[in-house]
């Protein structure tokens, strides 16, 4: 069905790779309630904006390259970012705390332009669709490495550091909802509400499959 929905725009759609690193928050001070956020200029990715607002604080769209200077002036009291980016831009230089969420950017489709594709031939196109099944899995196990080490590594570098509990996850996530998916109904009207259905129904299949211990946590 995605296939289908990608065809229309000239897109191949190949398969999906693994989830962004899990999100974090930067800052002054730990951030376990709304209360600790509340009044602060918090950097965010685009419409994650929305998410800060919905948390109490104000919503910064900057870019990540510019997250470093925009701490270290005072532009922005926190950023709301990845693991990863953080890493990258050593945040802990100009900023004291972090705390690890639990959930990650989003799923990352891998797409082609598709005359690209129907130029191919069939071996070739063989080739590229089983590596796309072995790809996911492969994906999964070194992102999940990845978060690990990666945690592991900015503990060390940061003067506080605290992960939510999966309550407290579920408590932040909650006054966000629908910021993206509600939209999108709005604009696309029916295929888009019978798509996010699906996408729900999968989610809870996987959650209710994790908690009897037979589908792996991404993110520990």
């Amino acid at each position: 069905e995605l296939e289908s929905i990608f065809a229309k725009d000239g897109i191949k759609f190949l398969g999906w790779s693994a989830e962004l690193p899990p999100i974090c928050l930067v800052g002054p001070k730990i951030f376990r309630t709304f209360d600790d956020i509340k009044g602060l200029k918090v950097r965010a990715p685009g419409t994650a904006a929305k998410v800060i607002k919905s948390w109490g604080g104000t919503g910064v769209s900057i870019p990540a390259s510019e997250s470093y200077m925009a701490l270290q002036r005072g532009v922005v009291d926190a950023a709301y970012t990845t693991i990863a980016t953080v890493t990258s831009t050593r945040l802990w230089e100009v900023t004291k705390a972090i705390t690890f969420g639990r959930v990650g950017g989003s799923p990352t489709p891998v797409c082609m332009n598709l005359k690209k594709w129907q130029s191919l031939p069939p071996d070739v196109q063989k080739a590229f669709e089983k590596v796309n099944r072995e790809m996911p899995p492969w994906a999964y196990q070194h992102a999940r490495a990845f978060v690990q080490k990666t945690e592991d590594f900015l503990k060390t570098k940061f003067k506080e550091h605290y992960k939510w509990s999966p309550e407290e996850a579920e408590k932040w996530s909650e006054p966000s909802r629908g910021y993206i998916w509600k939209p999108a109904v709005q604009k696309f009207g029916k295929p888009a509400q019978d798509l996010w259905d699906k996408i729900l129904a999968v989610a809870k299949e996987t959650a209710e499959a994790r908690k009897q211990g037979k589908a792996p946590k991404f993110f520990e």
